[in-house]
């Protein structure tokens, strides 16, 4: 059985971040991405993700917060 959407909640100053692990499913990575308000996370997610189309929303999110 397939386990849950792969999450991992790190402490931080203001709050609980989340960090996604890889996922070959690109549903999953997106529901976990949506999940995230760091900036340097998602810049960090944008610089590696292999969908082309949910790396363009992660840079438009990026611009949304700049």
């Amino acid at each position: 059985m397939r386990t849950l959407i792969s999450l991992a909640c790190v402490a931080a100053l203001a709050g609980c971040a989340i960090i996604v692990t890889p996922d070959d499913d690109v549903r999953v990575r997106r529901a976990a991405i949506n999940r995230i308000s760091v900036a340097g996370y998602l810049a960090r997610l944008a610089r590696t993700e292999k969908d082309e189309t949910l790396r363009r929303e992660l840079a438009d999110r990026l611009v949304a917060l700049g």
